[in-house]
């Protein structure tokens, strides 16, 4: 057991400051995508030359005891030729592994095609080095986790709008986790696109794919769909640009209130987009507060001269809705 310990010490396989990195070593893709596993060799190692010699990929990769190397399903081979590795690779991935790295440039990355959910799982590469002049042939190993989901995640949108002279200028930010550069995500806005989408801006790294567009509306446009179209898969994520529905006043603590009691009124919102919201407040048809970011009005000490009805509207930049009044009794202990 020392003995293979220290073997395994004197090859590198440990990786403590070696110079091999899968960065992220956790992928999320979903099926019939591809995904590539980004694997990449520093070029030096405590101030000597790195020199890669060869990678082998592994699907479920193990340790060996026996050989003092890491085993597993093979899917690629650098010391084989393209045609020997169709044959040599797993039985489940032929014809879906691709090496699209180079060495000489410290590039290990592979892509894999085509997924499966039963892709999910440990990815391993072994990278054969040599370091300066050290006669020893250097071996590192390091990992990757594949998650395959059924349909692709939901795409995370965040909105940034402001008005000018009456239009809306909205800044619609689309991203999501994806690791395969071959199949394009775009967006589109439904119906009028033409007239309203003025610039987008494609961006890929860690890890995500990210699109900004840039989009000027009308008030025609309330109630219409912005569409991301999510790459080959055909999928469509929508949206509806909308001013704030369903927009009621919440009372806490509820039931009756005493003198001197703290007492916090909430305007809640159900549906709205953008989301960002300002808030007015009103108490018997005069104004409290007005474009508050703070859904919420605080009465710090209760009184029996701050009974009356209350109400709220929320903005964004699409439109203003009210509430219905909500009444407030405050009354002596």
């Amino acid at each position: 057991m020392l003995t293979s310990l220290m073997y395994s010490l004197i090859l590198g396989f440990l990786c403590y400051n070696c110079p091999l990195r899968i960065r992220p070593n956790s992928l999320l893709a979903w099926e019939r995508s591809c995904v590539l596993i980004p694997c990449e060799i520093s070029e030096m190692l405590q101030f000597a030359k790195v020199n890669a010699t060869g990678v082998v990929w592994f699907f479920e990769p193990f340790w060996n005891s026996s050989f003092y190397d890491y085993s597993g399903s093979l899917l690629y081979d650098s010391d084989k030729t393209l045609e020997e590795n169709a044959v040599a690779a797993s039985a489940d991935f032929q014809g879906r592994v691709r090496f699209v790295g180079n060495l000489g440039s410290r590039d290990c990355s592979l892509v894999i095609s085509q997924l499966r959910t039963m892709d999910s799982g440990s990815y391993g590469a072994r990278v054969v080095a040599s370091v300066g002049t050290d006669p020893w042939r250097h071996k590192w190993f390091q990992s990757a986790m594949l998650n395959i989901t059924e349909l692709p995640p939901k795409p995370k949108i965040e909105i940034v709008s402001t008005k000018i002279q009456g239009n809306i200028i909205m800044t619609v930010t689309c991203s999501v986790f994806y690791h395969c550069p071959d199949e394009p995500v775009t967006l589109i806005f439904n119906g009028r696109e033409n007239q309203h989408l003025s610039s987008q801006k494609l961006t890929r790294g860690n890890g995500t794919i990210q699109i900004m567009a840039t989009v000027e509306l009308t008030w025609e446009d309330a109630g219409k769909k912005m569409t991301v179209f999510q790459g080959f898969t055909g999928l469509f994520f929508s949206f509806l640009v909308v001013a704030p529905e369903e927009v009621n006043v919440h009372q806490y603590p509820e039931g009756l209130i005493y003198e001197g009691d703290l007492v916090n009124l909430t305007c809640e919102v159900g549906i709205a987009n953008p989301r960002r919201l300002t808030y007015a407040w009103y108490k018997d048809g005069q104004q409290l507060q007005l474009d508050s970011p703070s859904e919420t009005l605080t009465i710090p000490w209760a009184t029996r001269s701050i009974s009356g009805n209350y109400w709220c509207e929320a903005s964004n930049a699409v439109g203003t809705s009210q509430s219905s009044k909500h009444m407030l009794n405050v009354t002596c202990e």
